[in-house]
């Protein structure tokens, strides 16, 4: 069972790692062609975070096959692409902590009937770093929480959501102290 975990660890992280590579390497828009030029990118990227070649085929067969990207073949040029979901993978495993002193607060009303888009944007919010100030009041310092739009369109929730970008608060000792390890480092 531990091995189980151990695997699935690994394979998330070589995932990131992955998507992270093929998010920086766009040659046209959202898509990475494999050129000769962009190939030769890409294989150096993989050595730089000891991802071995063999392994890289299954794990692009995964994120597509997951939803995290979009492969396009035709018969001179191959191209993946991010989809929503890969971008928001990413955003959920960025460990950018950039802060600026604005916050980012999100107010939301998501009736019972979308309750599984409602639980999947909650845990969404908690992953890119956003903390529960009151019941559906969500606060976050981190420049990242920007594209939080790419959240909102994804759980399909925008007529039920709230974001504000908040320069000064009367709450502001009670979020520094909410964040207090965060706002540290």
């Amino acid at each position: 069972m531990r091995l189980k975990k151990t695997i699935k660890k690994k394979i998330k992280a070589v995932s990131v790692v992955l998507l992270d590579i093929l998010e920086n390497l766009a040659d046209v828009g959202d898509a990475f062609i494999f050129s000769a030029r962009s190939t030769k990118l890409f294989h150096q990227k993989l050595r730089e975070n000891r991802i071995a070649r063999d392994r890289v085929s299954n794990q692009l067969e995964y994120l597509e096959r997951v939803g995290y990207i979009e492969r396009v073949r035709d018969k001179k040029t191959h191209s993946v692409k991010l989809t929503l979901k890969g971008k928001i993978k990413l955003l959920e495993n960025s460990d950018e902590r950039k802060i600026d002193g604005r916050w980012r607060m999100i107010s939301f009303d998501i009736p019972e009937e979308l309750r599984n888009n409602r639980n999947r944007f909650r845990s969404a919010l908690k992953r890119i770093g956003f903390r529960q100030v009151q019941q559906s009041l969500w606060t976050c310092p981190f420049v990242k929480a920007d594209q939080i739009e790419k959240i909102i369109n994804y759980y399909k929730v925008s007529d039920y959501v709230a974001y504000l970008i908040v320069e000064k608060t009367d709450i502001e000792k009670y979020l520094q102290k909410i964040f207090k390890d965060e706002l540290k480092s």
